[in-house]
């Protein structure tokens, strides 16, 4: 939220579906990018891309530190869809690994183990 508040020049945005989707709107104007994704910290991940349009809720955690929790999305993100995940599957499982990072103190690495044990809960 904090980085398409700071691009946009808009710091009122809030975390509703529709006023994602404009400011998401304005930054493909901007930048011409094809899918936004924006981490809303205990809210979830808001993602963007044609007319897939979708908030997805974070899980309950126990949050010890938020470093690193971006870049994990970030590295996620870019895994799944190298891997041709679908773009679903691909928020999901990015806003699942920035969740389980931020159960760590200090910047940590996400392991295939911890990620699968999770992707079993649900």
């Amino acid at each position: 939220m904090k980085e398409i508040k700071e691009s946009l020049h808009n710091i009122s945005i809030q975390p509703s579906k529709q006023n994602l989707l404009e400011a998401s709107q304005q930054l493909q104007k901007k930048i011409n990018n094809q899918i936004s994704v924006i981490t809303l910290a205990e809210k979830g991940v808001f993602f963007h891309h044609q007319k897939n349009v979708e908030i997805i809720p974070a899980h309950v955690r126990n949050i010890a530190d938020v470093s690193g929790a971006g870049d994990t999305v970030i590295s996620v993100l870019a895994l799944g869809l190298a891997s041709q995940l679908t773009l679903n599957e691909t928020v999901e499982l990015s806003n699942l690994a920035g969740g389980l990072v931020c159960e760590s103190p200090g910047v940590v690495s996400i392991t295939t183990e911890k990620l699968l044990a999770e992707l079993t809960k649900k």
